[in-house]
C-alpha cells in the first residue's frame, strides 16, 4: 500500500493526468529489476528513507491541510483522524480508522443503513440525443461504484442530465466524480447538466462539498425504489 501511495502521489505530483503513469512507472521499475539489478541494490537505504519522508509530508503539508478544511469541516475532521490513527497503529488500520469515522458521519447525517451500499439510480434515454441520470437518497463514496460503472459506458457526444433533487445526500467522492466526468464528457463533445441543485445544502461554498437535501425538501426523499437499479 504504501508503494501505491508513493507511486501515485509521485505521478500527480510532476504532471500525470491519466493511468498511463502507473503503467510507464511499471514498465520503468520492471527494467531497472532485470538489467540493473546491482544499480537498484546500490541505492542507500537512508536515501529511499528520506524520499518516503519527503512524500509523507507533501501528502499531509499544511496546503493539503488548507485545501482539505476548504472542501468541509468534516473532510479535515476525517483527514486528522485518519493521520492519527495511522501514527498511532499502522497503515492499515489508520485507513479503515478513517473509512468509519465517514461511515459515521454520514449515518449522523441520515443516511439509512441500507442505502450505505446500494445506490438507487436511473440511467434512461429519453431520446435520441438526451440521456437522464436520476439518483434517489444517497450518494456516496461506499455505493457509488454501480452508478461510475453505468455511466462510465454512456455513449459519447450526448446530452447527458444528471437529475438530483431526489438524492437526499452526495457526499464530497461523488461530487468530484460527477465534475470531472462533465469535464470530460463535454471535451469529448457532449453536453453534461445537473437538475435539483438547489435543494441542497452545502457544508462549505467549496463546488465539491458535501450536499445534503434541505429539511423543507425531506418529504420528497423517496422511499419506493421501483424501477431503480
Amino acid at each position: 500500500m504504501i508503494a501505491e501511495i508513493v507511486r501515485s502521489s509521485a505521478n500527480a505530483n510532476n504532471g500525470a493526468k491519466t493511468s498511463w503513469a502507473n503503467f510507464f512507472h511499471g514498465c520503468l521499475l520492471l527494467l531497472f529489476v532485470v538489467f540493473f539489478p546491482r544499480l537498484i541494490h546500490s541505492i542507500p537505504l537512508a536515501a529511499l528513507a528520506a524520499l518516503l519522508v519527503f512524500t509523507g509530508f507533501r501528502l499531509a503539508s499544511p496546503k493539503a491541510f488548507s485545501t482539505v478544511m476548504g472542501i468541509g469541516k468534516e473532510q479535515l475532521f476525517m483527514f486528522v483522524v485518519t493521520i492519527i490513527g495511522v501514527l498511532a497503529t499502522d497503515l492499515l488500520v489508520g485507513v479503515v480508522i478513517g473509512i468509519l469515522t465517514k461511515f459515521t458521519i454520514h449515518m449522523l447525517r441520515g443516511v439509512r443503513l441500507n442505502n450505505l451500499f446500494k445506490i438507487h439510480f436511473l440511467v434512461e434515454q429519453i431520446n435520441g440525443e438526451t440521456i437522464l441520470v436520476e439518483i434517489v437518497g444517497a450518494a456516496i463514496f461506499s455505493n457509488f461504484m454501480a452508478l461510475k460503472n453505468a455511466i462510465t459506458q454512456i455513449a459519447p457526444a450526448k446530452k447527458v442530465v444528471f437529475q438530483l433533487n431526489n438524492a437526499y445526500l452526495i457526499d464530497h467522492t461523488v461530487m468530484e466524480f460527477m465534475h470531472n466526468f462533465r469535464h470530460t464528457y463535454e471535451a469529448n463533445g457532449g453536453v453534461c447538466e445537473f437538475l435539483g441543485m438547489e435543494v441542497h445544502d452545502t457544508f462549505s461554498k467549496h463546488p465539491l462539498a458535501v450536499r445534503k437535501m434541505k429539511p423543507d425538501n425531506k418529504s420528497r426523499r423517496k422511499t419506493d425504489y421501483h424501477g431503480l437499479r
